[in-house]
């Protein structure tokens, strides 16, 4: 878990020299966040009535705020469960209000600065529609079936046209099927 310094450090790189870092919500990230996971993003807003941030990570997303006789209540979303990110801009003030859905579960922080909203949900929005890592593959490996597809016809194409042996076609068309 990073200490408190080690999280102040990676908001003061976010944001600059911010306020956030001394918000007193700050103080129970070394509670929250993994060892390894860097802070992507952080905002003031007001979560469930309250003041509070949303802090995105490279994994998640976590809405705090602090509550009676110190204690804070959390809401957190890896970005696998996150279903839809909504931004929008509100009257009369036209601050910014976030709306997260994750699995039949719904949450908004409001009172937002409207750019920043725009940010942190674009930043969502990108984290949830990366490609997943499948067992040992990440999507730079992963073999395009309907490339590979593709190839077989072709393959197919210069045996019928006798322009490669049998004996190159069994291989390359084994190594081909093996690809998907």
């Amino acid at each position: 878990m990073p200490n408190l310094d080690e999280i102040k450090e990676q908001i003061e790189s976010v944001k600059g020299n911010s306020k956030l870092s001394k918000m007193s919500e700050v103080k129970e990230l070394p509670k929250i966040l993994l060892s390894q996971e860097r802070i992507t993003e952080i905002a003031k807003g007001r979560y469930n009535k309250t003041p509070g941030i949303i802090v995105v990570t490279d994994s998640r997303v976590i809405l705090l705020t602090k509550v009676l006789f110190g204690g804070s209540k959390t809401e957190e979303f890896t970005f696998d469960k996150i279903t839809s990110i909504e931004n929008e801009k509100v009257p009369p003030l036209l601050l910014g209000k976030i709306k997260i859905l994750a699995m039949g579960n719904e949450a908004f922080i409001d009172n937002m600065d409207y750019e920043e909203s725009r940010l942190i949900t674009a930043l969502i929005r990108e984290s949830i529609s990366r490609p997943k890592e499948v067992g040992n593959q990440t999507p730079e490996n992963t073999p395009n079936k309907a490339d590979a597809f593709t190839k077989l016809e072709k393959l197919n194409e210069l045996y019928e046209k006798k322009i490669i042996t049998e004996t190159e076609y069994q291989a390359k068309k084994s190594e081909l099927l093996s690809s998907i």
